[in-house]
């Protein structure tokens, strides 16, 4: 039986239309230089609290690292070990939650799968035992004068049901991470549009390798809407 699939390293999500919309305008260094600095602190953590380092990053004069950076600190936060971004944060902390959920599915489901193959090679015992002594027995009756019986075709019948392989199940997301999904989703999308948000969650759920019923999307949009609602109230 093949062991269950390791998860791969999360890599950074990168939602379009919030970059294009939150950075309209800027000049294309700054741009440039924000997506570094973003890139740097996904892959290892905060950011030095060093103007030099700053500057190397930038590539460039030590007064325009300085101007480029005036421009950008606004969206990051100093803490004891460096320069965070808080909406990197959330995003890496709900991308961890979502991958928890997906491996305790996925291992659930491995468990299931080795399950179901031990019980089809139960079954399988069991029908060939059961075979060898229906068709012991028929020779017995034969020689007492009972006519011969084909079980051949029955038989064979038997044993390529038994032989199909587990079908494997695909894995739904949980309705309580869907309206997580939802919230988020609420809470990221430049618009109320249902239709985008919609979207949006469905990116989520293809990133994790979630499947979805045929309504589930749709009431966790309710459920999330419901709950923002109550808070604005």
């Amino acid at each position: 039986m093949p062991s269950a699939p390791q998860p791969k390293p999360p890599a950074m999500q990168l939602y379009v239309r919030d970059w294009l919309t939150s950075t309209y305008g800027w000049p294309l260094e700054l741009k440039g230089f924000h997506m570094d600095l973003l890139c740097f602190a996904w892959d290892n953590g905060p950011l030095p609290d060093d103007p030099r380092w700053r500057q190397r990053v930038a590539g460039v004069s030590a007064a325009k690292a300085a101007q480029l950076w005036a421009a950008i600190s606004g969206r990051w936060k100093k803490t004891a070990k460096g320069w965070i971004n808080p909406r990197q944060e959330r995003q890496r902390r709900a991308l961890h939650e979502y991958r928890a959920h997906a491996q305790h599915a996925s291992s659930k489901r491995w468990a299931s799968t080795e399950h179901q193959s031990g019980m089809a090679s139960s079954i399988n015992r069991a029908s060939i035992e059961h075979g060898v002594e229906h068709q012991s027995g028929m020779r017995r009756a034969s020689l007492r004068g009972m006519p011969k019986r084909s079980t051949s075709s029955s038989s064979a019948s038997s044993s390529s049901d038994q032989d199909q392989p587990a079908a494997q199940r695909p894995v739904y997301v949980p309705y309580k991470v869907c309206v997580a999904m939802a919230t988020k989703a609420y809470a990221e999308e430049p618009t109320d549009d249902p239709g985008a948000v919609a979207e949006r969650i469905k990116t989520m759920c293809a990133q994790q390798g979630f499947a979805y019923g045929p309504d589930v999307i749709g009431r966790a949009m309710r459920a999330a809407d419901r709950a923002r609602t109550r808070k604005r109230a």
